[in-house]
């Protein structure tokens, strides 16, 4: 278990110059040490067990690691020259793999970056996360470093034992810009018999006018933890499109927030969980209308087979003075097979008067006749659900309204498909 030896060993080695911030993640330390992981007995964890999490001898990543040849070139493999790309290796940024012309800054933890509410739904993730790290990457885009194509930043664990590593990356984007991203976290097929866990946060800041197009595929090892919270700010007059891809890992927990911090701003907030075995994705977004005269569509799929499980609960929340407020939500879910289990827990917490929200949930299986449509067609069946549950996910990809990064989610869509079916 992470203990007191741990910690020392990772402060010993990584201190931090403000006084303040060394003791706001000592402090951040003992809460996790005292209160552990989420349990079951919390409200926002009432459908997610950490306890096999729980029960490993996790080791924290203090340095790199050198990636083997193979390993370097299995990950090359995922750097198109469509993109701009950086990688993380355990934490640390590797440089012979990423593209030098990338504006990242490493800075220090500040006493701002503990600022966590206590009704936080993962704050006990938070604390580990802050107990262990020491520095956040921080990413600016203005009209001087603004790029002429995506950013991917691709994420991978490479250890020995079982390892977690934290993560923390800042981007601010500036008035008037744009920004493509890509979060990758990857799984290295060299690493399969062991098991790692990835607990990151990243927070995307948007200017006035400004428009993120981004997707997050957590795409690890199906023996792998990932634990990851993504928030976005969106000032006035801006535009997000965000598409959140949960394919790997065998439990995972997606915490994704959307703030509103001034007037005429659109979110589109969408999501997909394809899982087989028994996999177990819990995805838990949030969208915050503090001021009004906004609009937000949250639109969560799911396709899933042998005992996956899937956890959609969606929050919204409109405050009093957020008039004319526009807020939408909806999940579908496809149940491959019986044993495969679906959870909705749609939650509109509404105190304006002249706003619109609603919200709505299915749960269903694929529709025989068309099964049968395709077999009739000489198609296997093996192939007519692939091509179905291909279709039931594309309508999400679109909305990227990139072909770059379109063509990139639905390579790895097919992989994944290819593994299961």
């Amino acid at each position: 278990m992470l203990d007191q030896n741990i910690y020392n060993q990772f402060k010993l080695k990584y201190p931090l110059e403000s006084l303040k911030a060394a003791g706001l993640r000592e402090k951040a330390f003992q809460a996790f040490a005292a209160q552990g992981f989420p349990t079951k007995k919390e409200e926002a964890w009432k459908f997610t067990s950490l306890s096999e999490a729980k029960a490993i001898d996790w080791n924290i990543a203090l340095e790199e690691s050198m990636l083997s040849h193979d390993e370097m070139v299995y990950v090359s493999k995922q750097l198109s020259s469509d993109f701009y790309n950086i990688v993380f290796v355990n934490g640390f940024l590797n440089k012979t793999l990423s593209d030098s012309d990338v504006p990242v800054e490493f800075k220090d933890l500040e006493e701002t970056d503990f600022n966590v509410a206590n009704d936080f739904p993962d704050l006990k993730l938070i604390n580990l996360s802050r107990g262990f790290s020491f520095q956040k990457a921080v990413i600016s885009v203005d009209k001087k470093s603004q790029l002429d194509k995506p950013l991917q930043m691709v994420h991978v664990v490479s250890a020995k034992t079982s390892t977690m590593v934290q993560s923390i990356v800042q981007v601010n984007v500036a008035d008037n810009c744009e920004l493509k991203l890509i979060q990758h976290t990857l799984g290295l097929t060299s690493q399969l018999n062991n098991q790692h866990a990835f607990n990151a946060d990243l927070q995307i800041n948007i200017g006035k006018a400004a428009n993120v197009k981004f997707a997050n595929l957590q795409n690890a090892n199906t023996r792998d933890f990932s634990f990851g919270r993504i928030q976005f700010s969106l000032s006035q007059d801006s535009q997000l499109t965000s598409l959140d891809l949960a394919l790997g890992s065998k439990t995972s927990r997606h915490y994704l927030a959307t703030e509103f911090t001034a007037e005429n701003a659109n979110a589109g907030v969408y999501g997909l969980t394809l899982l087989a075995d028994e996999q177990h994705c819990d995805q838990y977004t949030y969208v915050h209308h503090k001021i009004g005269h906004n609009n937000s569509a949250q639109h969560y799929k799911s396709i899933l087979t042998d005992k996956a499980q899937s956890v959609f609960r969606g929050r919204v929340r409109i405050e009093q003075d957020a008039q004319k407020a526009n807020s939408e939500q909806l999940n579908n879910n496809l149940l491959i097979s019986k044993a495969a289990q679906a959870t909705s827990i749609p939650q509109l917490e509404i105190y304006a008067d002249d706003v619109k929200a609603g919200h709505g949930s299915t749960v269903g299986q694929l529709n025989k006749d068309e099964i049968f449509y395709f077999l009739s067609r000489g198609i296997s069946e093996k192939k007519a659900v692939q091509l179905l549950t291909h279709g039931f996910a594309k309508e999400l990809v679109y909305k990227l309204e990139n072909e770059v990064m379109e063509n990139f989610v639905f390579q790895t869509l097919e992989s994944k498909l290819n593994e299961i079916f």
